[in-house]
Parts: structure tokens; C-alpha cells; sequence
């Protein structure tokens, strides 16, 4: 509803650069002035600039830019350096501005300044009208404009608009393309049933190769990987963070217990497939192909992956760790990524996903102490990063430990682990969008095999099993050359289908043939090796 006026804001310049500063500060304010305003509305010319960049910043991302944002907005259009300077310094003053105006009392005079700016523009434009005896057109433009100056309001709206459902579709397939994957494609198309994966055959023998799948953990979203110790919970971890970055997703990790250079050891494994013996220096001195593929998967890690080694004496407070993930967010907003010309990152955008090992370390500053237990905490912690998540829209992946019980429980091969394990798992269980738990018993150790259940899911169904074979040499808990079953809700995972299913689908991939085919066709065969009741009774009797 912009005026299309002359009109400027009647507000004082401060009051004016305040304007400026909550549009940083606030989107739903800026999408207000955005669709309300135009760059006259401003008394100074500075105002108008930042203004214009602030709405084309929006028209892009959908969202208020960040200061570091900004900042890397001038710069890319401003190259001198004092004109740079006279917009940053006048930025800085509206955002300064903004900490003393209250954005209820700018709203209030906004919206009066809008509807006597409508109000004067309606009575000049109906006149006009009216004298050309156009009387029932003049009567119509008068009722469409009282209508908009009863519309015109700068406060903010709580009421969920359905006006554009064919944008809002649109915009939900989008962000459906963007999704980050879990790891493995059969693994996406259980979280997100109606996933756009297109399961095209892919080069097994080249780590590099990019994904097929979209992806199933959807931006503004958070996981929860749950296990007892040493059940995999980094190696999933490490196997998600390397296919996104083979993805070319954008990916900061954020570690607070293990040493980095153990980390880093995981992650490239994993990318490049090496074992610790490919890896001692005489195998790397003797051998090319060790080199290329090292120096290949660090060309994609040191462009796509942003690791902080977060360790710090005494307590470590999450406020601090959202600070610098937040840091961090902004500063890879403000840059555009570039190799020899090629643009890997456009500015503006972010972390597609930010992985955090593990919350359970982490104390908080707000509430700790102050009469809450430590469940009410540890769901606090969980659920300020997935408020994160949802304001920058990356999807955060964190790890969660068992509870005793969930532990001893974990030793049966045949028990799948649920919420109820989990350590603090109601305040978990509560704010997560998905909970994944790993099973990995005495017999799956034997076997080299995990098996991941999806007990929460807001995007999809639950109850599914997901089941792979795991190279635990490589730091892989999965990946798209090993092989892996999915047992539908409901069904058991029972040691001999598992063996069967995995089986077959490991030797189609060795000798190049379709696993999902050699999976069916054994599953074929061991229902018909089955005999049913009367066979089996016919065979007591013969007995």
C-alpha cells in the first residue's frame, strides 16, 4: 500500500534514522514499511539509500539484513571508500537511534502520517473524478480508499494471513529444494515422504560426486541424534556433515568435547574414504592418488565447512555459543565466496546447516540456578538453538545422550530406543522437530551395523527403521556406497532380515546391479523358504 506521494515521514530526524534502524532490527516492521513507504518518505538522501538496499536486501532473502549484512551490501555497491563510510557511520547512527525509540510510539505516528497521506491523496484524485461527472467511478475510489486508510497500520499483525496461497506453495517447494541431507537418500525420502529425491544411479567409485538426493532436514528445523556412548553418535554425525558439504552445503560445526584434530581425522576419512593406514606419512609419500583425493577434500572443507573448537575452563554458557554462532552466521552473510571467478556463495546467504556436539555440556546463564531444574534447562539450551535455527533458517543438527536406563536397554540388539531413554527426554522430546535414535548392540557392533529409528518427525511419518552397514575405518556411519534397508512401521528389524536385506543390496553394489531390486528378490526368497502352518504341521505329522 505505498502512498506514491511527495509526502515525507512527519518525524523528526532522529525519529526518521529510528525508522531505519528497527527495519534492521525488526523484519515485521520493515515488511510494514517496505510495502507502506518509498524511499521519499525520507527527509535526508542517506536514508533513502539505506532505505532502497534494506527492501532489495528483502526482495532477495525475504528478510531484514544484518548489521555484518549490511555492511557487505555497501560495500558492494558503494566502492569508494568515503562513500561506504558516510552510509556505514549513518547505518550505525540509525541502529543507535533505534535503541531510544520506542518502535510502538514510530508506529502510532506513522500510521496517522499514512492514513491523512491516503486521506489527502483520495480527496484530491476522487475530486478529479467527480468533475468529470464520473460519479459512480468516483464513489467506488472513495470506498476503496477509506478502506485502505482503515488498513493502514505500521503495529505489528499476529493474524496469519491466507491471501496468496499460490506464493505460499511456491515458497514451500523452495524451501523444500533447499533442504540439507541426512546422509543417505533412502534415509531423506523416510523423513520427508514427499521428497524431490531423484534417485539417478550414481558414480560409487567417486566420493565426490554430488548427491542426488534434495535432502530431508528441512531449513529452520532441528534434529536430535540419541545414543549412548559408543554407539556412533560422531561417526553419524561426521557422515552428515561430509555429504552436505559434498552437497556444497554450507556447514559450521561448532565442538565442545573432543579434540579438533580428532574431529578433523573424522571428516577427512569420511570425504575421502581413506583408512588410518592409507593415511600414516610412508603411504601418503608413496602414494599419488592419497594426495589428490586429500587435497581435494580439503579444497571442499576449507570452502564449505566452518569449524570452532569451543572449549572453555569452568562453564560453558550457551548465550556465549549462540553469540558466536550468530557471529558467525553474519560474517558469511557479509562475503561473497568466489574461486577463480566461480561464485560458490551469493552474499547474503548463510550456514545451510550448523551442527553443535553436544548441548548436554552447556549451562545457561538465564535460567540457570534460579529454581529450575536441570530438565528445564537442558530443554531451555535446546530450545534457544532451535529458535536460531528458525530466525537464520539452517537447519541444526545436535547429538543427545541416554539415560542409564536407555543404556542398559541399549546392550539387547533387539531393542529399539524411544523418547523415554533419552536423558532429560521430555524437555528434548518437546522442542526438537526430529528425534532420531541409534541402536547399535553387541550384535550390530559384530556386524558393522547401525540401526537409526525415527521416533518424532512434524515433517513426516514416524516408526520407520533405518538400517546400514557402517565402515567405522572411514568415519562412516553410512553413506550412498554402503549398503542400508528401510523397515516400514511396524515391522521388526530382526537379525535374519536385516542379514538377508543387507546382504543382498551389498552385493548388487559390488557387482554394479540395482540393490533395491536384489533386496526384493531376497526378501522373495526367504518368505518362500518360510513354510506356512500347514506345511509346517504336515511335516510334524510326517515326523
Amino acid at each position: 500500500m505505498s502512498t506514491g506521494s511527495e509526502e515525507t515521514l512527519f518525524l523528526t530526524a532522529t525519529e526518521q534514522d529510528a525508522v531505519i534502524g528497527w527495519m534492521i532490527k525488526d523484519t515485521q516492521f520493515m515488511l510494514k514499511c517496505k510495502s507502506s513507504l518509498n524511499a521519499r518518505a525520507f527527509s535526508h538522501s542517506l536514508q533513502s539509500e539505506l532505505y532502497s538496499i534494506i527492501c532489495e536486501f528483502a526482495d532477495k532473502y525475504e528478510r531484514s539484513p544484518t548489521t555484518a549484512e549490511l555492511e557487505g551490501a555497501l560495500h558492494y555497491k558503494f566502492h569508494s571508500a568515503t562513500d561506504f563510510r558516510q552510509r556505514n557511520d549513518r547505518a550505525k547512527v540509525c541502529i543507535a537511534s533505534a535503541q531510544s525509540v520506542d518502535v510502538n510510539v514510530l508506529a502510532d505516528k506513522m500510521t496517522d502520517w499514512l492514513r491523512v497521506t491516503i486521506l489527502k491523496n483520495a480527496i484530491q484524485e476522487s475530486a478529479t473524478i467527480y468533475n468529470k461527472k464520473q460519479y459512480d467511478q468516483a464513489r467506488e475510489f472513495v470506498v476503496r480508499k477509506m478502506k485502505d486508510i482503515a488498513e493502514a497500520d505500521f503495529h505489528q499483525d499476529e493474524r496469519v494471513s491466507y491471501a496468496d496461497p499460490v506464493a505460499f506453495y511456491k515458497n514451500r517447494f523452495k524451501v523444500q529444494e533447499n533442504c540439507c541431507t541426512i546422509g543417505h537418500p533412502d534415509f531423506d525420502e523416510v523423513l520427508k515422504p514427499k521428497s524431490m529425491i531423484k534417485n539417478d544411479q550414481e558414480d560409487r567409485n567417486n566420493p565426490f560426486k554430488r548427491p542426488s538426493t534434495k535432502g530431508g532436514l528441512l531449513p529452520g528445523d532441528m534434529t536430535v541424534l540419541v545414543g549412548p556412548s559408543n554407539a556412533g553418535k560422531t561417526t553419524s554425525v561426521v557422515s552428515v556433515i561430509a555429504q552436505n558439504i559434498l552437497m556444497r552445503k554450507f556447514v559450521l560445526v561448532v565442538t565442545h568435547e573432543q579434540k579438533d584434530e580428532d574431529i578433523k581425522d573424522k571428516i577427512y576419512k569420511c570425504i575421502t574414504r581413506l583408512t588410518t593406514a592409507e593415511l600414516t606419512p610412508d603411504s601418503i609419500d608413496k602414494n599419488e592418488e592419497t594426495v589428490r583425493k586429500l587435497n581435494l577434500a580439503s579444497y571442499f572443507l576449507e570452502n564449505y565447512l566452518v569449524h570452532v573448537h569451543w572449549i572453555k575452563p569452568g562453564k560453558m554458557i550457551i548465550e556465549d555459543v549462540l553469540d558466536v554462532i550468530a557471529l558467525r552466521q553474519e560474517k558469511l552473510c557479509s562475503q561473497e565466496v568466489r574461486i577463480n571467478d566461480k561464485v560458490l556463495k551469493e552474499f547474503g546467504k548463510g550456514f545451510d546447516l550448523v551442527v553443535d556436539d553436544y548441548p548436554g555440556v552447556l549451562k545457561s546463564r538465564a535460567i540457570g540456578g534460579k529454581n529450575s531444574s536441570t530438565h528445564e534447562e537442558k530443554g531451555y539450551i535446546y530450545r534457544q538453538l532451535l529458535e536460531l535455527a528458525r530466525q537464520h533458517k539452517f537447519h541444526i543438527l545436535v547429538p543427545a545422550q541416554t539415560n542409564r536406563d536407555g543404556f542398559k536397554a541399549s546392550q539387547d540388539s533387539d531393542h529399539v530406543l524411544g523418547q523415554g531413554d533419552i536423558a532429560d527426554s521430555f524437555q528434548i522430546a518437546q522442542v526438537t522437530d526430529n528425534l532420531i535414535t541409534i541402536n547399535r548392540g553387541p550384535n550390530d557392533k559384530a556386524k558393522n551395523i547401525i540401526r537409526y529409528y525415527i521416533d518424532k518427525s512434524r515433517s513426516g511419518p514416524t516408526g520407520y527403521t533405518f538400517v546400514s552397514k557402517s565402515d567405522f575405518g572411514t568415519s562412516r556411519a553410512f553413506g550412498p556406497d554402503l549398503a542400508c534397508t528401510v523397515f516400514e512401521p511396524g515391522v521388526t528389524a530382526g537379525q535374519q532380515d536385516i542379514d538377508v536385506r543387507l546382504g543382498a543390496r551389498t552385493e548388487a553394489i559390488k557387482e554394479g546391479r540395482d540393490p533395491a531390486e536384489a533386496e526384493l528378490n531376497a526378501i522373495g526368497q526367504l518368505m518362500n523358504s518360510v513354510p506356512d502352518e500347514k506345511t509346517k504341521e504336515k511335516n510334524k505329522n510326517n515326523q
